[in-house]
């Protein structure tokens, strides 16, 4: 993806003070081109890489301290949930987690519309040979 800037692998971890993530927090990882979400366990975990073209949407869950960020993927799978975020914390891995997807989705051409621009160039080609003759 070399029409993308490149930007730094960023990593949010859930507060040890909320349940479940005393011992083992869980952590979202930004990396370049797919974000990676990890749950671990006292014996091993789990871990689970989406890239961003098949992210459908994220939202965050907000409480009095703490927030969830919840978002959903286009393959219709399970929900990835990260619980136990602070507020602030939730609200930037928001904001860069949709940036790093519009980055990702619209440095893509759009085959539909490429292949419409293809059609009416052809249409238009053979409008001035008709037109000439």
């Amino acid at each position: 993806m070399s029409q993308l800037p490149a930007l730094p692998v960023r990593t949010f971890s859930s507060s040890r003070w909320t349940f479940g993530n005393f011992f083992f927090p869980d952590k979202l990882v930004l990396n370049v081109d797919d974000v990676v979400f990890k749950k671990s366990h006292l014996i091993g975990g789990e871990e689970e890489s989406i890239r961003y073209e098949q992210i459908a949407s994220v939202s965050v869950q907000s409480g009095v301290l703490f927030a969830d960020l919840l978002f959903e993927t286009t393959g219709g799978s399970e929900p990835v949930y990260l619980n136990g975020l602070w507020k602030g914390t939730a609200q930037k891995a928001k904001v860069e987690l949709q940036a790093r997807i519009r980055a990702h989705t619209s440095a893509k051409p759009d085959p539909v519309l490429h292949a419409l621009e293809r059609q009416t160039q052809v249409l238009e080609a053979i409008l001035g040979e008709l037109k000439r003759k």
